[in-house]
This record gives structure tokens, sequence and C-alpha cells, in this order.
């Protein structure tokens, strides 16, 4: 939950922020289970991983409901529900759990997934908190040094008042340059 926070505590601040990761898909679903599904917060996701990313929030989401169990028939009701779902890709007992399946509620009125847009400051839809999963998108979509174009929408998200999260692989290259280094949410894990 340590992330969680981290990241809630800034999405009152617009601008770029940075989030080192070893695994953005895994990170990206855990902040949506914590900030959205649990915590009610709208996001912006753009990823190409939307399959991925839905598969495994339900799965973040089941195996809290399988640690929160309190007895032996509590944990074999969800396991059940759980083997339901994978046989009809709907939960019976757990009927919450329904808006997570793809196509749910969830995802089209709390997160909403789709690939990159190059105008996303502008086209947000679902409040003001975006994460985008791959900071190579920046250095496809415009033209220009990557840190330059960064910069700019920086400018851009605060004058738009949007907080965007750019989740960056633990070993990039981008970790060493001074902008992103100091906008980095979570310097020392890994």
């Amino acid at each position: 939950m340590a992330l969680s926070d981290l990241l809630l505590n800034k999405t009152s601040i617009p601008g770029l922020w940075f989030v080192k990761t070893r695994d953005i898909c895994k990170d990206i679903s855990q902040q949506i289970n914590n900030l959205a599904f649990n915590g009610g917060l709208f996001l912006q996701i753009y990823s190409s991983s939307k399959e991925s990313i839905v598969n495994t929030v339900i799965s973040i989401a089941t195996n809290d409901r399988l640690l929160d169990t309190t007895d032996s028939a509590q944990r074999f009701m969800i396991e059940n529900d759980i083997s339901y779902f994978h046989d009809t890709g709907y939960f019976l007992v757990q009927d919450e759990l329904n808006e997570l399946i793809p196509n749910g509620s969830f995802w089209e009125y709390q997160v909403m997934i789709q690939d990159f847009d190059p105008l996303f400051l502008c086209n947000c839809e679902r409040g003001h908190v975006i994460f985008i999963d791959d900071i190579n998108v920046f250095k496809r979509n415009y033209d220009g040094p990557l840190i330059d174009s960064l910069r700019n929408l920086n400018k851009l998200a605060i004058k738009e008042n949007r907080t965007a999260f750019i989740f960056v692989q633990d070993n990039s290259y981008a970790l060493k340059n001074d902008f992103i280094f100091y906008r980095l949410i979570n310097p020392f894990h890994g």
C-alpha cells in the first residue's frame, strides 16, 4: 500500500510524475485495485496491454478476498466462485467482482484503458489522474529530444490541471535524467 499512498499524495499536484517499476503491468494493476476499485479514484490508463491489466486486477481482487477469509468454509465458497468465474466468465457469489470482468461497468465508468493518445492531457475523460505504461511513447509521438517533450508536457499538464504517472522500467536510461529523477515518486524502489 506504500506506493498507493505515495501516488495518492501526488494526485493533487498536477504535472508529470514518474514511477520506477520492475513489472509495469503488475504495478499498474495493483494501483488500479488499490486506488480505483478499493479507493474510488477515477483513472484514465494509456496502455496497449488492456487484457493483461484487466486479468491481473481480477486476480489481485480475488486473491485479496482469499486472504481476507476467516474460516475454511468461507475460503471454500470463494475458491468455488473463482472456479465458476473461470468456467463461465462471471462470479456467482461475489457479485460485486462482476464489475471487474472485461467490459464490466468498472472499466466503463471508473477506469478507462485505451491505447496511447498524443493529446492525452487534453482528451482525458475520467478525472484528472492518468497512468501511462511506456515512456517510449513520448519518443515515438513527439518531435525533438525526449526530455524537451516531457518538460513541455509537464507545463501543459499543470495548465490543464492533470496529474500523469508514467511508469518506467527500473533499469531505464531515462531515470538518469535530472528532470525525471527529481519527479520520481519512488527513487529507492528496486
